[in-house]
């Protein structure tokens, strides 16, 4: 009878380590199968309060995106994204595409589910307004932050630290400038807040 009772477990114990074995190996084809590669469309777009990644990330509406270029003028200048730009993004097989009507490239460090991403224009070739004379501009980077693709609800997710700036205007350029936000608007430049935003996508 004990030797019975030895057996029924043991084909018990087999049945359950099979079951969760097959379920373990569906998951990670799944998790395999689930890449960056593909369309993504824009779902939701939120800010962390008091820009703190340890509180909730509220709804809220797109706050503007500074970043540096050089001008026409070869002048250094800084650009704004006042509107929301980013609906769609398309990634190829190598991790790069376009996004923010510019390209994007992804850097895995995670099994190919967390990283890096940036979002540029490349160096190019500027011409004068007569299209004579031309230069190589080297192009910039409009944002950059970290990725989390999540598996479970099939989302990736853009994670975007953007510093606080002082911007000063002047004819032919604007740069940043090195002062505190009373200084800054007191001095009658553009003072820019510190936030952290999530821009998510789900997969087309």
């Amino acid at each position: 009878m004990f030797n019975y009772i030895i057996l029924i477990v043991s084909i018990f114990s087999l049945s359950c380590a099979d079951i969760t074995s097959n379920d373990s190996a569906n998951l990670a084809n799944e998790n395999q199968d689930f890449t960056l590669a593909g369309s993504w469309i824009f779902s939701d777009y939120c800010t962390f309060q008091n820009a703190n990644i340890f509180r909730d990330c509220n709804p809220n509406e797109f706050l503007p995106i500074t970043y540096s270029y050089v001008n026409w003028y070869g002048n250094p200048d800084i650009g704004t994204m006042s509107e929301f730009q980013g609906d769609t993004i398309f990634v190829n097989s190598d991790s790069i595409g376009q996004a923010f009507g510019l390209n994007i490239i992804f850097t895995s460090f995670l099994d190919g589910r967390d990283g890096g991403f940036r979002v540029y224009r490349p160096e190019h070739v500027m011409y004068d307004a007569l299209g004579i004379n031309s230069w190589i501009n080297p192009g910039y980077t409009l944002l950059g932050g970290l990725y989390d693709l999540n598996s479970n609800d099939k989302t990736l997710v853009l994670n975007y630290w953007h510093d606080s700036k002082c911007i000063k205007r002047e004819i032919f350029s604007e740069y940043e400038v090195s002062m505190d936000s009373t200084e800054c608007i007191s001095e009658g430049n553009t003072w820019y807040p510190r936030y952290i935003s999530n821009f998510t996508y789900s997969k087309e």
